[in-house]
């Protein structure tokens, strides 16, 4: 079937056609290019329509073909600008928590959706994302209740957001509704397995880093960078980060910085160490035993560690 006529036929068949032609734009495989021109035919304005359908299976399948698309940052823009997200989060929130594969899809296209804000392509302050403190709780509150691939959608969400040109707001809200600093540390501390506890300190420096990183969990390092950039902005005197962030996570923080494949996920665990508040008790979590060991070996051994991780060691004795 031409662009042509698929463009035709979604926007001005009958419901039964628009809802084949979803279905049909939900399994093609097409190149960024094909989605783009199928998406500027006006296929957007149509499948974000049928998300206020009150038949489920059309809703259902636009879902699919918006998540298909929404890969291409233009089409995600004007995904956003057609109201999407709105609607992605009324349904996440109020009618598809009994199908798990919708719920990944929406979430997926809602990370896609974030992604696409860091494009360049216009200025992220005329887009409002994720501004709602309901919807960052109830966006947040999915992770501990669904599996690894909606988990990570989650969490790359709110990276995104937290790091573009109006992520202060975003970081704000988070800290402010400390469900998230909540549920980010057992994600960090959980990721490594029940065996490491039983790793010696010089292991972290030996043979055992194999076993470590064969343990880790595709979301760590995401929970981790996130974690990173809400302790960085403030933490003193901060109770949300003294009553969630305790030994076990310093504890995993640790046995990440030396045993991570990922650089940027080591120099976020060390970050988060350096800006934990500075009060007694979290002064002797640090420097307790192999948290005093590995700060002294990255000073020592500066050789090929990233300048912002030998900062924030010193900053850790400090």
């Amino acid at each position: 079937m031409s662009k042509l006529m698929m463009k035709k036929r979604i926007n001005t068949g009958s419901e039964t056609v628009q809802q084949e032609m979803a279905e049909t734009l939900s399994e093609v495989d097409m190149t960024d290019h094909g989605k783009l021109t199928v998406c500027e035919s006006g296929a957007v304005e149509s499948l974000v329509a049928m998300l206020s359908h009150v038949n489920i299976e059309m809703k259902k399948a636009a879902i699919l073909a918006l998540e298909k698309r929404s890969g291409v940052p233009q089409n995600g823009l004007k995904m956003i600008k057609q109201g999407a997200v709105d609607l992605l989060f009324g349904i996440l929130f109020h009618e598809s928590l009994s199908m798990p594969i919708v719920v990944e899809k929406v979430v997926a296209t809602i990370m896609n959706l974030a992604l696409s804000l860091t494009s360049g392509e216009l200025d992220q302050h005329e887009i409002p994302f994720l501004e709602s403190e309901e919807n960052v709780f109830k966006l947040f509150s999915l992770i501990s209740i669904n599996g690894p691939n909606v988990q990570q959608s989650i969490l790359r969400t709110f990276l995104v957001v937290s790091q573009s040109p109006p992520g202060s707001n975003i970081r704000t809200t988070l800290r402010k509704v400390s469900f998230p600093i909540f549920c980010l540390s057992p994600l960090i501390t959980s990721s490594i397995g029940a065996h490491l506890r039983s790793i010696s300190s010089s292991d972290l420096f030996g043979s055992s880093t194999g076993s470590v990183m064969r343990a880790r969990k595709p979301s760590r390092p995401i929970a981790v960078k996130l974690l990173c950039g809400l302790i960085k902005d403030g933490s003193e005197n901060d109770e949300t980060f003294q009553e969630h962030v305790g030994p076990k996570c310093v504890e995993t923080l640790l046995r990440i910085i030396p045993a991570s494949d990922k650089v940027e996920e080591g120099v976020a665990s060390m970050e988060i160490i350096s800006n934990l508040p500075k009060n007694p008790q979290m002064k002797r979590w640090i420097l307790y035993g192999t948290a005093l060991e590995l700060i002294v070996s990255i000073l020592t051994n500066q050789f090929q560690k990233p300048e912002i991780m030998i900062e924030s060691a010193s900053r850790a004795l400090c």
